[in-house]
Formats: structure tokens, sequence, C-alpha cells
């Protein structure tokens, strides 16, 4: 399906694009392939924007912006902290209190969950399993092994994660937030890779769309002039503050039907290059009924 003159039109408008990394720009054994790489050149030498947005902690994101030569700050954690990716000035941050890191881990205490404390760049856990932290190693830079975990020596705690069974979670989100008095939000999520579950417990308000709206803020740039490209749960309040909003060819349905394109190619053919391309060229593109 051809681009409908109205898509075209916002597609003329954009100035500023909002790409996810896993999943969507970064291949499954998370590599920029060549042909993104020089997309996104393409992208900035034509005068556009080009950032990054994801759940990633920020030591873990920054590198790809690097080596991309991105001068835009990184919005990391899904919104909790936005920082320049060369420098590592932050322009942004939401911190839990160490009361409040206290009480949800007296509240789960016992449970039969994976426990991890996002404190600064380090995620601290007392986690065995092999597997969980291969997976955490994907999106984390500092894992940091502890018996136990020394809150009050924590500089800054940004977020709690826990991971397990979907039902006990559930749970957990339910005591912690009944019977806590911290200024929390919970947000629970499937694994895109594993038959596991998320628990994310962090400061509420945060989220990939409120980070498009503070780089909108930042350089003076419209909600229509925004373009947003994702793949997962966590892209539906990026996709829901985006002008244009782009769900890559293996992106879950719910993007999907949320998106006003969708890529043929997936994370792993360039999907984030066939987008610059139809920016570049306004090319045809299938898109949305």
């Amino acid at each position: 399906m051809r681009l409908s003159d109205d898509l075209k039109k916002r597609l003329g408008k954009v100035r500023l694009i909002a790409l996810d990394l896993d999943g969507t720009m970064l291949t499954d054994d998370k590599k920029i392939i060549p042909e993104v790489s020089s997309a996104v050149e393409r992208a900035k030498e034509a005068g556009y924007l080009v950032s990054i947005l994801t759940g990633r902690m920020f030591a873990a994101a920054a590198p790809f912006a690097n080596a991309m030569n991105l001068d835009i700050p990184v919005v990391s954690m899904n919104g909790t902290l936005i920082a320049e990716s060369h420098t590592g000035k932050i322009l942004y941050e939401k911190t839990l209190d160490r009361s409040c890191v206290r009480d949800v881990l007296n509240a789960i205490e016992g449970a039969p969950v994976h426990k991890f404390v996002y404190e600064g760049e380090n995620i601290r856990h007392s986690v065995k399993d092999p597997e969980i932290l291969k997976y955490l190693k994907w999106w984390a830079v500092n894992i940091k092994e502890v018996k136990e975990f020394d809150i009050e020596s924590y500089r800054k705690i940004y977020q709690i994660l826990l991971i397990g069974g979907k039902k006990i979670l559930e749970k957990i989100a339910e005591n912690i937030n009944g019977d806590t008095k911290c200024d929390i939000t919970t947000s629970g999520f499937p694994s895109p890779r594993y038959p596991l579950h998320f628990l994310e417990i962090k400061r509420p308000g945060d989220s990939k769309g409120k980070g498009l709206k503070f780089l909108c803020e930042y350089y003076n740039v419209s909600r229509d002039e925004t373009l947003a490209v994702g793949d997962y749960l966590n892209d539906y309040a990026l996709f829901d503050e985006a002008g244009l909003s782009v769900a890559v060819a293996n992106a879950v349905d719910g993007l999907k039907e949320r998106a006003d394109i969708i890529t043929v190619r997936t994370n792993e053919e360039g999907a984030v290059a066939e987008v610059i391309d139809m920016l570049l060229n306004n090319g045809n593109q299938k898109a949305v009924d």
C-alpha cells in the first residue's frame, strides 16, 4: 500500500526521529547493521534530529549513540534518566527515596522472585541464575552481585526490578501499591526473549513518551514534527506522544494497532533504514488502513 497524501504531508513536517534500541534499531544479537548506520548519517546530514529512547540503563545505551555520533540526549530507563551521551551530563532524572526502597524490599521479603536495584549506573543483585544474568547483560553494563542490599550507602536509586512468575508479580504489585505509602508506580510486562515476567517499580510519571516531550521542549520541536519508531510494550507511551508512529515488522501486535505505519522490514533487516529512506524520499510504504 502506498502512503496516503495525509501521511506524506505529516512526514514532510518531521524534524525529530525518536528511535527505540532493542528490537528496533538493533538486531537480535545487539548490533547496528551498516545499512542502519548509513541511514542515520544521511538523516543527520539532511538536518533531522535523531534520538534514542530506551528501557536500557544510560551506560548501556550511550555507546550506541556515540558510535553513530548522535549529540542528542539519550532517554534511558524508559524516561527515568535523560543525559548527554558524550559527556554524561544529566538533564533530567527521578530517583526513589531510600525509605521507599526499604519499604518495598521489606514487603517482598521471602517472595520467590529475583530482585534488582538500579543504583547509579549499577544494577545490584543477589541472583545466581545464569540465564537471567545473561539476559540482563544485554541492556545493562555494571551488574554487581551483593549478599544484601546496602540501601544506606547507595547514592542514587532509580528503580527496583523484579523477575518471576506473572501471578506472583501481579500479587506483589497489588500489595505494595496498597500497603506502602511510597510515591511509586508499578509496571508489569513479559520478557520479549525468555519465558519470564518483569515488574518495574519506580517513581510515577516517567515514560518514553514523557522523554520525547522533554526532547521536544529542549529543541523547540512541536509534537507534529516528531516521528517515533518502536517494537514493544514500553513504546505505547512513545507512540501516544509522537506526531507519527512507526511499528517495525517484528513489533508486538498491540503496538502495530496503534501505529500510523508498519515497516516491511524487521529489525534484523534494517527497519530503521527503511523508515529514514521513507522520510528522505517520501516514498512508497506499507501503511495502516
